[in-house]
C-alpha cells in the first residue's frame, strides 16, 4: 500500500513561458522523440523523471517531475532561499531540459529567465512545490455553514405542498444552516497536476449529487424530520463518494511512487474498466529512448530502487 511509504511526495516545478508578441505562439518543441516523449528527457538530464508541456495558443506551461533524490535537494534549497524570489530554482537543470526539448533552446540562464512570464510583482511565473496526496476530510464530504436560515425551506415547502412534511419555520428539530456544500473534484482531495483526476473525479461525483437531493426529498416527503432526512442523505453520499475517492487516491499515490521512488514510467490504458488496472509500468532500457513493459509484482519489487526500511 502506498499509505505505508513515509512522506510520500513528488517534487514538481511549473514554468510559464512568454508567447510570441504578435502570433501568441509558444516556444517550438522538437518534432522527434526528444521534443514529443515526456520521459525521454529522463535519459539525458540527471534528476528529472519527466517533462510535460501544455503549449496552447497564448498559454505555454511546462511541468517538471523530479526524482526523489533530486527533489529532496531542490526542496532543501527552496527552504534556505525562500526570501530570494526565484533564486532557489534549479536554473541549470531547466536550461539543460530546454536544450533537449526545444527547437531553439535558450543559450544562457539569463536568456532563459528573460523568456519566462513575469508577475505583477516582478517575480517570474515559475514555482516549485512538493505534491502530496491528501484527503479533504476523513469523515464527511459535506460541509455545513451555520446561519439562522433553513436550507430545507424550498425542498420542505414543496414536499409540504405535496402532502408531506412542510417547512415549519423553526421547530426544535430543524437544522439551521446557510448551506450544505457537497465537495466534488479537486475539493475532495489533492488532484495530481498531470493525471486529470480532478475533472474526472468531479464527473463521477457529480452523478451522486442528484442522488443526494432525490434521497433528501424522498425522506422529507416520508414525513421524517429535517435532521433525520439530512443525516440519511449525508450518510448515503459519503458512502458513494468514499469508494470513488479511494480509487483516485490509490491511482495518484501509486503513480507518484512508481515515478519518483522507482524511476519507472507510467502509461495508461484508456480502455481499461477501472483506474488502477489502467496503469502500465515500463522501465528504461539501456538504449536511449527505449522502454520495456514490466510484467508483474515480482519484477516491480526486483527493479524498484526504493526500499522501505
Amino acid at each position: 500500500s502506498m499509505h505505508h511509504v513515509k512522506g510520500l511526495k513528488q517534487v514538481s516545478m511549473i514554468i510559464t513561458f512568454e508567447t510570441e508578441e504578435i502570433s501568441g505562439k509558444c516556444p517550438e518543441t522538437r518534432d522527434d522523440a526528444q521534443g514529443q516523449d515526456p520521459y525521454y528527457v529522463g535519459f539525458l538530464v540527471e534528476g528529472v523523471s519527466a517533462v510535460f508541456k501544455r503549449f496552447y495558443y497564448g498559454h505555454c506551461q511546462m511541468q517538471f517531475l523530479f526524482t526523489r533524490e533530486r527533489g529532496d535537494k531542490i526542496m532543501e534549497a527552496r527552504t534556505r532561499n525562500i526570501e530570494e524570489g526565484n533564486g532557489h530554482l534549479p536554473w541549470q537543470t531547466i536550461l539543460e531540459v530546454c536544450r533537449v526539448v526545444l527547437k531553439t533552446p535558450f543559450k544562457t540562464v539569463q536568456d532563459l529567465r528573460a523568456g519566462i512570464v513575469k508577475k505583477a510583482n516582478g517575480k517570474l511565473e515559475a514555482g516549485i512545490f512538493p505534491v502530496t496526496v491528501n484527503v479533504a476530510s476523513e469523515t464527511s464530504k459535506v460541509l455545513i455553514t451555520q446561519q439562522q436560515q433553513s436550507i430545507f425551506k424550498n425542498i420542505a415547502g414543496a414536499a409540504g405542498a405535496a402532502g408531506g412534511h412542510g417547512d415549519e419555520g423553526g421547530t426544535k428539530d430543524t437544522i439551521f444552516v446557510a448551506g450544505a456544500i457537497l465537495l466534488v473534484g479537486d475539493a475532495l482531495s489533492t488532484a495530481h497536476y498531470r493525471l486529470g483526476v480532478g475533472i474526472n473525479t468531479g464527473f463521477r461525483v457529480t452523478r451522486n449529487i442528484g442522488l443526494f437531493l432525490r434521497h433528501l426529498e424522498r425522506e422529507l416527503v416520508r414525513n421524517r424530520s429535517e435532521i433525520a432526512s439530512f443525516s440519511s442523505a449525508v450518510e448515503l453520499y459519503n458512502e458513494r463518494i468514499r469508494s470513488i475517492l479511494a480509487s483516485v487516491l490509490q491511482l495518484q499515490g501509486s503513480t507518484m511512487f512508481y515515478e519518483t521512488y522507482c524511476d519507472f514510467i507510467v502509461f495508461f490504458d484508456h480502455n481499461s474498466p477501472n483506474l488502477i488496472d489502467a496503469q502500465r509500468l515500463y522501465a528504461k532500457e539501456k538504449h536511449l529512448g527505449e522502454y520495456y513493459e514490466i510484467s508483474g509484482p515480482e519484477e516491480v519489487r526486483y527493479l524498484c530502487k526504493y526500499h522501505n526500511g
